[in-house]
């Protein structure tokens, strides 16, 4: 067995086909078939199973193709740490979930890349559960996520950085504000925005309940932050998010956290990485860096 055979049977697992394994290897079709009948003759088991509809993994092909994912990951990485030791350009890879707030890796790159020569820092911004395959697919070094599920399935560490609060936001000149303190049956009439996980994710609208407030008729569920903060600043909208994304405007005025104490919901946010790969020196500079930045970060948000 070799890592090109790997990586051969990698390529056909996630394609579901020789054909389009070949094309992505730039290799030709017999030649792929060639290599897997010989790691099958190794080993003497069937690794995948052909049908006109192209190859799916048996049991066998399953087990070696999730050992493979570690070997390539680890091959991958102590290329580019070699080739970092030997003086080329660091590159870090680092993902940040969609529902966070960029200024804790802001905070950190002013210094952090100011006091290298050369360096490169690739920054991914995606949604938790993208963000968690990636990482476990070898993509990312680091990702900055809330809610990590996958931990006790993938083998990643993570690192608790500081609990976001889920808030109830407005802009301060909002309409319900035009008769003192709004009362539950304003808040209940009023238009609210809610960020929704998943379809099925409504997990913040059982605040609702505990702060006494009815259900509201006019509730917009979305995965965009970027929607609900622009209907919040600019029209009439409640928003139902991390307070972390607007702390500036909260602190000037511009934006006002209602103070109903049952809409107040913390979450957790997390630094994780592989826990199989070792890290490549300059990642285990910048998880570092983050870390001391995240005290600071989360006694901000106190």
């Amino acid at each position: 067995m070799d890592v090109r055979q790997l990586k051969h049977l990698h390529a056909i697992i996630s394609s579901g086909s020789f054909g389009r394994a070949a094309r992505a290897l730039n290799i030709s079709q017999s030649a792929l078939t060639q290599s897997i009948a010989n790691l099958e003759r190794e080993f003497g088991v069937s690794l995948l199973d052909r049908s006109q509809a192209g190859a799916k993994a048996t049991a066998a092909g399953t087990l070696l193709h999730n050992r493979s994912e570690l070997i390539l990951m680890e091959i991958e990485r102590a290329t580019l740490e070699l080739k970092e030791v030997g003086g080329a350009t660091p590159e870090i890879r680092i993902g940040i979930d969609r529902n966070l707030s960029v200024d804790l890796i802001a905070s950190v790159l002013k210094t952090f890349m100011a006091s290298r020569r050369h360096m490169i820092l690739l920054i991914r911004e995606q949604w938790n559960e993208e963000l968690e395959h990636a990482l476990v697919r070898g993509e990312l070094d680091l990702i900055i996520s809330s809610l990590p599920g996958f931990v006790d399935d993938y083998n990643i560490t993570t690192e608790r950085l500081f609990d976001k609060s889920i808030r109830a936001i407005v802009r301060a000149n909002h309409p319900i504000f035009s008769k003192g303190e709004p009362t539950s049956a304003d808040l209940s009439a009023a238009l609210w925005g809610v960020r929704a996980r998943g379809p099925f994710d409504r997990q913040e609208t059982a605040a609702f309940a505990v702060a006494g407030i009815a259900m509201p008729q006019r509730i917009v569920y979305t995965d965009s932050t970027a929607l609900i903060l622009s209907q919040v600043r600019k029209n009439d909208m409640i928003g139902f998010l991390s307070a972390d994304l607007v702390r500036d405007e909260i602190a000037s005025g511009a934006i006002v956290v209602l103070p109903n104490a049952g809409l107040y919901l913390r979450e957790p946010v997390y630094l994780a990485h592989h826990a199989r790969s070792k890290l490549k020196p300059s990642v285990a500079q910048l998880k570092l860096a983050i870390t001391k930045a995240a005290k600071k970060f989360a006694h901000d948000l106190t």
